[in-house]
Parts: C-alpha cells; sequence; structure tokens
C-alpha cells in the first residue's frame, strides 16, 4: 500500500508539473509573444531622402587629419537642407571636426569606407546651443533632462535622418574626456544631477556645460521620426555610443561599437530612450560597459505622468557581443517603463567573458515596470550571469519615506539558450519583499560548464524551470 501510495502520489505531481506548465505555455504571452515581431516589423521601415548628393569636399573640408572641417560640414549640411535634403558625402579621408554637427530633416550624413570622423577635445567647441543656457542643448544625461554640452552628431525633432556608409567615428575620449570619470571629475555634477529628477527641478536650473565634467554624448537623436544608422565604424565615444531618445522607428544596423576606455566605464553601445518600434540587427558589439541598454528616464521625471515615456517594441537580432559587461540590459533608467522586448539569434561572450548576458537592474527610486522580455536562440560562450535581475541596484533598498518606489520585474521568456561557461551564479533574481520578481520562464537552456553557484533567489514568485541542464 506504501508504494501504491508514493507511486500515486508521484503521477499526481507529475500531472500537477506537467498541467501548470501547459497552462503556462498555452497563455497568451508565450504562444503569442513571438507572433507580434512581425507587426513590429511592419511599422519600421528605413526613412527615404532626396536624389540630392552634397560632398563636404565642395564647402572646403580637407582630409588632412589637422584642419578643422566643422565649418565646411555645417555649410554642407545647410545648403542639403535647404535644398529639401539628400545625401552629404564624405569621402574617403581624415577629417578634424572641432564641434559637434547638428542634422536637420531628410539629411543622411553618408561615411564612405575610409572615411574618418576625428572630433576635437576642446568642451568649449560643444557649447553651440542658445545662450540663454551657456551654449548648452537639451539632452538626457544618464537618464536625467539638462543642459549640456552638445552631443558630437545630434538631431532634435528632425523626421527621416540618418548617419549610414563604411566610415568611422572616432570620439578620441582617449585623448581627454576619458580623465573627468577616471579622475571622478564628473561626481559632483552626477550627484547634483541625479538628485533633480526626484525633486522636480524646473529644466531652466539643470544648466551644466561651462565650469561642470558632464562629457557629451556621441551619436544622439531627440524626439526624430525614421531614424538609420547603418554600416558605420564608432570608437572611443564619449557618454554612450548611440543614443536615441524619444525616437520612433528607429533602425541600427551592420553597425560596430568599438570600446572606449576600460577605466572610465563609460561607453554603453546603443541605448533606445523612451523609443518606440526599434530595430537593431547584424552590429558588432564590444564596450566595457553595456552592449545594448534599454532605457526610459530617470526617477520621477521618467514616469508617464510626468512626460516620460516607455520604450516599447524593439527587436534585437543576429547581433554579436565580442565581451565586456552586460550584453542585453533593461535599465538601469527605466522609470517610465521597458516592455516588448524580443532578443534572438544573438551570440555573448564571443572573446571574452560577458558579465551578464541579460541584465534588469533598477531600485526604489525609479519605480517603472521592466515586462515582457523575450529571448531565444542564444549562444553564449563565458558569462559571469546568464541572467541578472537586481532591484536594490547601487545598493538603494526600498525605506517608505526615503526609497518608496519599488520597481516591477515581470513576464518573461528564456529559451533555446546554450552557454559554455558561467562563472558566477548562473541565475540571479532578487526581487523585494513589497514587490517580487514574478512570472519567469526558464525554458531549454544548457549550461556546460558551471563554475560559480546554478542560482541565487529571493523574492521571486511563479518562475519556471523547464529542460534546464547545468553541468559543473
Amino acid at each position: 500500500m506504501i508504494e501504491i501510495f508514493k507511486r500515486t502520489l508521484g503521477y499526481l505531481l507529475m500531472i500537477f508539473v506537467f498541467g501548470s506548465t501547459l497552462l503556462y505555455a498555452s497563455s497568451p504571452d508565450s504562444v503569442s509573444a513571438w507572433q507580434k515581431v512581425d507587426a513590429i516589423l511592419q511599422r519600421i521601415h528605413p526613412p527615404s531622402f532626396p536624389d540630392k548628393k552634397v560632398s563636404v569636399k565642395d564647402y572646403g573640408a580637407v582630409a588632412d587629419g589637422q584642419t578643422d572641417c566643422r565649418p565646411a560640414f555645417v555649410a554642407a549640411i545647410r545648403a542639403c537642407a535647404d535644398a529639401g535634403g539628400g545625401r552629404v558625402l564624405v569621402p574617403a579621408g581624415e577629417y578634424l571636426i572641432n564641434g559637434p554637427l547638428h542634422l536637420d530633416d531628410n539629411i543622411n550624413l553618408h561615411l564612405e569606407k575610409e572615411s574618418v570622423l576625428r572630433f576635437g577635445t576642446n568642451p568649449t567647441d560643444y557649447l553651440v546651443g542658445d545662450k540663454r543656457y551657456n551654449g548648452c542643448v537639451k539632452v538626457r544625461w544618464e537618464g536625467v533632462w539638462c543642459y549640456n554640452y552638445s552631443p558630437l552628431i545630434y538631431a532634435w525633432k528632425a523626421e527621416n535622418v540618418a548617419l549610414t556608409g563604411k566610415g568611422t567615428i572616432d570620439g578620441q575620449t582617449d585623448k581627454f574626456w576619458s580623465r573627468w570619470y577616471i579622475e571622478k571629475l564628473h561626481a559632483p555634477d552626477r550627484e547634483i544631477l541625479y538628485q533633480m529628477p526626484l525633486d522636480m527641478t524646473p529644466m531652466e536650473e539643470r544648466v551644466f556645460g561651462p565650469g561642470h565634467h558632464l562629457a557629451p554624448g556621441t551619436i544622439e537623436f531627440y524626439h526624430c521620426e525614421n531614424v538609420l544608422i547603418e554600416g558605420i565604424t564608432t570608437r572611443m565615444p564619449l557618454e554612450r555610443t548611440i543614443h536615441p531618445v524619444f525616437c520612433t522607428n528607429v533602425i541600427v544596423r551592420n553597425v560596430t561599437v568599438q570600446p572606449g576606455v576600460e577605466k572610465a566605464r563609460n561607453d554603453d553601445g546603443i541605448d533606445p530612450d523612451s523609443c518606440i518600434d526599434v530595430l537593431i540587427e547584424n552590429c558588432i558589439v564590444h564596450t566595457y560597459d553595456d552592449g545594448i541598454a534599454v532605457k526610459s528616464g530617470r526617477a520621477r521625471e521618467g514616469w508617464p505622468e510626468n512626460g516620460g515615456r516607455p520604450t516599447e517594441n524593439v527587436v534585437i537580432r543576429n547581433n554579436t557581443f565580442l565581451g565586456g559587461h552586460n550584453g542585453v540590459s533593461a535599465g538601469s533608467d527605466m522609470s517610465g517603463g521597458i516592455r516588448n522586448i524580443f532578443v534572438e539569434n544573438c551570440s555573448f561572450g564571443v572573446e571574452e567573458p560577458q558579465w551578464a548576458v541579460f541584465n534588469a537592474k533598477s531600485n526604489c527610486d525609479r519605480g517603472g515596470v521592466i515586462e515582457k522580455i523575450y529571448f531565444r536562440n542564444i549562444e553564449v560562450g563565458t558569462c559571469r550571469h546568464l541572467i541578472r535581475m537586481e532591484t536594490d541596484y547601487k545598493n538603494v533598498h526600498y525605506d517608505s519615506i526615503a526609497h518608496p518606489f519599488p520597481p516591477v520585474f515581470r513576464d518573461m521568456i528564456f529559451q533555446d539558450v546554450t552557454c559554455k561557461e558561467t562563472l558566477d551564479e548562473a541565475f540571479f533574481i532578487e526581487g523585494l519583499i513589497q514587490e517580487p520578481v514574478r512570472d519567469i520562464l526558464l525554458k531549454d537552456i544548457t549550461i556546460l560548464d558551471a563554475k560559480g553557484p546554478e542560482k541565487q533567489l529571493k523574492y521571486v514568485k511563479d518562475i519556471q524551470w523547464i529542460d534546464v541542464r547545468i553541468k559543473d
């Protein structure tokens, strides 16, 4: 009788586990999730441009690496825009650009093969904005709106804008800007800036630039529609490399992102920030910070009721991450929300270890929701963590008065993943007692060599493990 009871109990447990798995697997969020991709891709299309072509050499650009070519580039861009738009051609050669380039509607800045743009390192050259703000322009710096030095390549409320070709953009952070990070010169300004969205400080009081040490971004497009960044190589970026903010219909394709300075750790690769309908494909990414970081603003000002916007409908496919920090991350600036992120057919940790293949990161200053994250067909070489989710980022813990906004992490599926080697916890998932991480499905995952612990879980609800094989 005891043996029959054990066997019957075993059958009941098998039925329960299979039944709950089947129930989850047949839910709309799992079965139909990837079916949403086709609809997203149908809305994403490259911008079209008039046939007009303008060469920067016709406006005085000299490709000797010593002559300041910014006036020629600015004139060529203006002439092309005044004619209704088209392609601004940058022939082969090395061009020194002392200051930023601002792109207009219907402009495709096209870098021909073996062309190199080397941006100068004098901060005052990047003060080309409104004199009321000391020449600064409006940017979102690490998730916070402020006035700061202009990004190297910048667009504001442009339609049909592109940066294409086989050339290289060199931010030269190793020549100057990186020391602002390495020597912590930026730390006091960053602390002041981080407090501003908590206090909802008026924009007019958020002026940095001269006398401050918040480095400009590299390629940043704001409130733009129909954006294409294709074929280029970037190296030695300042702050974030490719950073579209509040943009719609964005394609980043066939781009090679090379790292900045390791000690500076400020070289995020591709950061869609409060963007809708984004395709990132066929890119090669190597950074010391996050490879692709999905973001949506910091703290209260990132919330939709305060003018924030989620990043949603992002397809990340066929990319190679050579190594560095996180491969794909959600956060840490995610107060506006992040949802419908699809990652497939990507390789991580190909040449050196990836710290985490996927990292969801936030804390109780920020609130917001990270949800509907889907990974499939993933190959990983070496990583420290395969999946990491942390709700106390930068050691900010829940406090009902000081830090009262717990973030929400939910509804994520990771399937068809093969990993050669993990060095720390393969699965590090820690929620909060006030807001557990919930509804996580891990399916058909193989780790060939787990050198560290298999998992560390805290405050996690409704997590399912189906055919997860870990060898140590």
